[in-house]
């Protein structure tokens, strides 16, 4: 009978630690501030074609600004310009609170 609820008062430990292993210490793309694409909206429509925010959720204790950078160009595939970062109110996870939010300009394809 003891084994019985140390096993049932176990399981909730368990299942939290698995959880939070499995939540990724990697930066990662996250939903794009509205200012910035309010902001972009304002753009020519052949400029704005070729033209999106970028934002990269990360955690100042766990990633180098190194590899937030790289992160965004590889979800880019163009050229980046930061724009800022934000922690309060934005779409990123607990582990991952902080927001960077990007310019991305794609290269033309060309013709």
């Amino acid at each position: 009978m003891f084994a019985g609820r140390m096993i049932k008062a176990g399981f909730p430990a368990l299942a939290a630690a698995l959880l939070l292993a499995a939540c990724s210490t990697f930066p990662f793309p996250g939903k794009p501030a509205k200012e910035l694409t309010r902001e972009l909206g304002q753009l020519p429509e052949e400029e704005r074609t070729r033209v999106t925010v970028i934002s990269i959720c990360y955690s100042d204790l766990l990633n180098d600004p190194e590899e937030v950078l790289e992160e965004a160009q590889v979800a880019c595939g163009g050229e980046v310009e930061y724009r800022g970062s934000d922690q309060i109110w934005n779409s990123c996870t607990l582990f991952q609170p902080a927001r960077a939010n990007y310019i991305c300009r794609r290269r033309p394809i060309p013709e």
